[in-house]
C-alpha cells in the first residue's frame, strides 16, 4: 500500500474518530429522549430529512450508522424533527466480494445515483449524509451534519406532510399522506418545480455478525433502515397549491419484523431533489 494512501486512511480514521467523540460529548449533554418521546414530534419544529446511504461492507460506515442512530433517537437539534433514513447500497461497497450487505437494494442504489447526477457527482461514495436533498456530507462527520441541520431550520419548507400507517392483513401496509401548502415564500424562493412523492417503510432495531470484509468480526447494529419504497405519483406546481390526500399499500417484504416498523413520507422536486416536504409515523 502506498504512503499516499495510508495519509488518506490516516485521516480518515481520525476524522471518524472525531465524529464519535462528538458524538459521545452531545450524548453526555443532552437530555436522554426514548424512542417513544421522539416518536411523538414538537409540533412546532421543523422537520429536516437526513438521508445516509451506508453499507456493510464498509469500515467507515459504521461510524455513520451510529451519527444516524443518535440523530433519531436523541433529536439534538433544537427546532427540529430530524426524520433518518438509512439506505443500504451496493454500489461502491469496496469490499463486496468478501461480504454481501443482506440490506442492500436495487431501489436504494438507484436513489443513491438519482442524487449523484443532481449533485453534479461523478462518482458515489459510503457513507454518504444527504440533508433535505441537496446537501451532501460524509456521513460520520457528526458536527457538520449538525450544523446543516441547524441550517436547514433557516429554509422553511414549502409543503407540510403527515403519513399514517397500519397494518392490512398479515403481508401489507395501508398508508395516507396529506399534502397542504404552508406559508409565504421566502423572498427570493425558487418556486417548486414538477415534483414526486414518496412513501418508504423502515426497520429498526436490525443487528448483523459481518464475518468477512472491512467489518469482519463486529456486530453492527442499524436503525431506521429502508426496506420498501412506493413512488406514490408526481405533482405538478398547480397541484401544489392546494391540500391533497394519498392512499397506498406496501407490502411487507419477507423477513421484517411488524413490530419495529415505521413509515416516512417526502414530497421533493424530480430535478433538484430538493424537499418540499417530509414526515414520519409509526405503524398502529
Amino acid at each position: 500500500m502506498d504512503t499516499t494512501r495510508l495519509k488518506r486512511i490516516a485521516v480518515i480514521a481520525a476524522t471518524a474518530l472525531a465524529a464519535v467523540a462528538a458524538i459521545t460529548v452531545a450524548v453526555v449533554a443532552q437530555p436522554a429522549v426514548s424512542r417513544a418521546a421522539a416518536a411523538t414530534p414538537d409540533p412546532t419544529a421543523t422537520p429536516v430529512l437526513v438521508e445516509l446511504f451506508t453499507s456493510e461492507t464498509c469500515d467507515m460506515c459504521v461510524a455513520g450508522d451510529s451519527v444516524l442512530a443518535f440523530l433519531d433517537s436523541a433529536q439534538p437539534v433544537e427546532g427540529a424533527r430530524v426524520i433518518a433514513m438509512a439506505w443500504h447500497v451496493s454500489l461502491n461497497a469496496s469490499d463486496a466480494r468478501a461480504w454481501t450487505d443482506p440490506f442492500a437494494t436495487t431501489f436504494s442504489d438507484t436513489r443513491h445515483r438519482a442524487y449523484a447526477a443532481s449533485l453534479g457527482r461523478t462518482t458515489l461514495y459510503t457513507p454518504q449524509a444527504l440533508i433535505d436533498g441537496t446537501t451532501d456530507i460524509p456521513g460520520y462527520n457528526a458536527i457538520r451534519i449538525r450544523r446543516m441541520i441547524t441550517r436547514a431550520i433557516g429554509q422553511p419548507k414549502p409543503l407540510a406532510v403527515t403519513v399514517t400507517a397500519s397494518l392490512a392483513g398479515s403481508d401489507s401496509l395501508a398508508f395516507t399522506m396529506l399534502i397542504r401548502p404552508q406559508g409565504t415564500p421566502a423572498a427570493g424562493a425558487t418556486p417548486p418545480g414538477t415534483s414526486e412523492f414518496m412513501i418508504a417503510l423502515v426497520e429498526d432495531g436490525l443487528v448483523k455478525r459481518v464475518t468477512a470484509g472491512e467489518n469482519a468480526g463486529k456486530t453492527l447494529k442499524h436503525e431506521r433502515v429502508v426496506r420498501q419504497i412506493v413512488k406514490a405519483g408526481e405533482l405538478d406546481a398547480r397541484d401544489l397549491n392546494a391540500a391533497k390526500m394519498i392512499t397506498a399499500k406496501i407490502a411487507i417484504p419477507r423477513g421484517v419484523d411488524r413490530a419495529r416498523l415505521g413509515a416516512v413520507a417526502v414530497v421533493q422536486e424530480t430535478v433538484t431533489r430538493r424537499v418540499l416536504g417530509v414526515a414520519s409515523s409509526s405503524v398502529r
